[in-house]
């Protein structure tokens, strides 16, 4: 083959796997956003669990300071 169609057959591939490359960067981005299935799962499981105790009762501060000191976001 000549030297001028290896050189044009060489650019046309490395143009190909370059936009296959920026077709795979793009649906990794994409896949990237959404949460693990593990997160999903435990965040639906909290929901599930705060919806079943209804509305929690106030904490009296002298039984449980630690977590009325919780629930006020203080430390």
């Amino acid at each position: 083959m000549d030297d001028y169609v290896m050189r044009f057959l060489a650019k046309q591939r490395f143009a190909e796997m370059q936009a296959f490359q920026q077709h795979q960067a793009i649906i990794r981005a994409a896949r990237a956003a959404r949460p693990p299935v593990r997160v999903r799962v435990g965040l639906g499981l909290i929901r599930v669990g705060r919806w079943l105790l209804g509305q929690v009762p106030a904490l009296d501060e002298h039984a449980a300071p630690s977590l009325s000191r919780a629930r006020s976001g203080s430390r």
